[in-house]
């Protein structure tokens, strides 16, 4: 089984499980090209049932690195022992535009205008570009360059503007409106004032209560000439929770707690260490590492 395969298979699966579904972005090319990771959105009704199709999963040709399952996103890394050139692939699914567990925009009207062509079901590029420019502004606090050309050419969707104004409380044909769509720093600004801290501090609190086994992260030690490549491998890939990577150089005691931390959260913590003189491809450091876990 390979990324690809599985893909084909996968979007068959989600049919004929009757689980709504549509690829957020990055999806021309799609089963035979992959780059990054799969982004999927799908109705928070529906996250469960893709969760147990994971559980269920043969474990011969597809091995379940790590998922880390929340109350409206749902986190899947795979790796597959007889991929070829590509071995890992990470699906994220998520149930609309939604910040440290609250709903900024909800997702599920999206699904009902989505381009159907057979199984393979896309967000229009209008919608597209406008969830993946309120997604990236909110977790970066900008759209990253690889956008930028598709975020000029296609129009904003207003449905999802209107959304978003509604929830910082903006009239939408006000000059304040025009001004927070020019400057991500004000939007981000505006919508972080709305963000309740304790719905954050439940948020969180629900996802320390709800750790499982299989959310743990990674803390991987390599030749510290290596730490750049594995980390650029991880950040390409996705691997492990994208918001928790880190080089963590320290004192020993700092650094073990540091690492911890990052482990039981789900993320990779990757530690330069000097007795490790073989230097190594950044990809097969991680296959050494989900080899050794059984």
């Amino acid at each position: 089984m390979t990324p690809n395969r599985f893909l084909q298979k996968h979007v068959h699966d989600l049919h004929g499980l009757q689980v709504d579904y549509a690829f957020l972005r990055n999806s021309q090319g799609y089963p035979e090209i992959l780059t990054g990771d799969i982004d999927l959105l799908v109705k928070i009704t529906d996250l469960n049932e893709v969760y147990q199709y994971y559980k269920k999963l043969r474990r011969e040709e597809i091995r379940v690195v790590q998922i880390i399952k929340r109350r409206r996103d749902l986190y899947v890394m795979l790796f597959f022992p007889q991929g070829g050139e590509r071995k890992f692939l990470v699906l994220e699914y998520y149930t609309g535009i939604v910040f440290r567990g609250q709903v900024v925009v909800p997702g599920e009207r999206f699904l009902k205008t989505c381009d159907v062509d057979g199984v393979w079901r896309r967000l229009s590029d209008s919608v597209s570009i406008s969830y993946t420019f309120f997604h990236y502004i909110l977790y970066k606090g900008y759209l990253p360059s690889k956008y930028q050309e598709a975020f000029n050419k296609h129009t904003l969707d207003v449905g999802i503007i209107a959304e978003v104004f509604s929830f910082i409380d903006v009239a939408p044909d006000s000059a304040e409106s025009k001004l927070v769509l020019k400057s991500p720093a004000i939007l981000r600004s505006r919508i972080l004032k709305k963000i309740s801290r304790i719905g954050t501090i439940f948020s969180y609190a629900r996802q320390f209560a709800g750790l499982r086994r299989e959310g743990l992260g990674c803390a991987l030690k390599v030749n510290p000439a290596d730490t750049q490549a594995v980390m650029e491998f991880a950040d390409k890939f996705h691997l492990y929770r994208p918001a928790h990577r880190y080089v963590v150089k320290s004192n020993r005691f700092f650094s073990a707690l540091t690492a911890f931390l990052i482990y039981i959260l789900g993320g990779l913590a990757v530690l330069p260490d000097p007795k490790i003189v073989r230097r190594g491809s950044a990809e097969l450091y991680f296959e050494e590492k989900v080899a050794s876990l059984g």
